[in-house]
């Protein structure tokens, strides 16, 4: 029997990565549909698909993350894309999806892509890890013309961010206060795990969230990471990832059908 979900409720579950399935194998899928939003797991119970169903809509094509930092192309009289960056780093950090203050990220210029018939720079928060370049939050598109920033939302779409709102980000002690070391840290020593994380694609095809609180695993306070894969209609969430925040670098990963975890060291 397919089990029936509120999305509303589920939405909310899933908000800053409280989107794992694991410990709960009894059903081989889940799905709900309701105010414009899609939720499903399919049945290795390890993902949750999102996409936006207000209209008749795919899953749309995966979309590869890509780096052309060396070709940046924009129309005539558009502001520059350290301009554009700039914009991003006003923007409140939670706005963004992003553990810490969007200017303790580097930026990644995928495109300029045209959306909705205007121009806007295609551009990613990420860490560096390795050689790697890990994107954290969400994919972000600034207007060309340096009108408005918009953000990929968790149904695929794309929403409007206010700017000039970095003041209002917290402090990660504030956020974080048993932790030893940072969002930023932790999602370091999951990205240097590599292969060991079982992820289908490298890390760095992923983009990562951080939840907003700590976890308790094992015994042990942890960062819950989740990787995201984005598709051009959709957002695919996959089984969390939890990273000890003493900083003495285990990484976590739960054994799916148990209460119990493995322990990557």
């Amino acid at each position: 029997m397919k089990k029936i979900i509120l999305v509303s409720a589920l939405i909310l579950s899933l908000s800053f990565c409280g989107c794992s399935a694991e410990g709960d194998n009894s059903e081989k899928t889940e799905s709900s549909a309701s105010q414009g939003a899609e939720v499903s797991a399919d049945e290795s119970g390890i993902t949750y698909t999102i996409r936006d169903v207000s209209h008749d809509t795919s899953t749309g094509d995966r979309i590869v993350i890509s780096d052309d930092q060396d070709d940046i192309s924009a129309p005539d009289d558009s502001i520059s894309f350290k301009d554009a960056c700039d914009i991003i780093d006003s923007c409140n950090m939670e706005e963004l999806y992003l553990p810490q203050s969007a200017k303790d990220y580097k930026k990644l210029y995928c495109s300029t892509v045209k959306y909705q018939g205007k121009d806007y720079y295609s551009i990613y928060n990420y860490l560096e890890v390795k050689g790697q370049k890990i994107p954290v939050g969400t994919n972000c598109l600034v207007a060309c013309d340096g009108s408005e920033i918009l953000k990929k939302d968790w149904v695929g779409g794309y929403d409007p961010v206010k700017k000039n709102t970095a003041k209002n980000d917290k402090s990660i002690e504030d956020k974080y206060p048993d932790a030893k070391i940072t969002p930023n840290e932790a999602i370091t020593d999951a990205a240097e795990k590599g292969e060991k994380l079982g992820l289908e694609y490298e890390v760095s095809s992923y983009v990562f969230e951080a939840d907003d609180t700590l976890t308790e695993i094992n015994g042990v306070a942890c960062y819950k990471l989740t990787p995201k894969t984005e598709y051009t209609n959709s957002i695919e969430l996959h089984t969390a990832i939890y990273v000890n925040a003493y900083g003495s670098g285990e990484v976590y990963l739960p054994v799916l059908g148990t209460d119990k975890y493995t322990t990557i060291s």
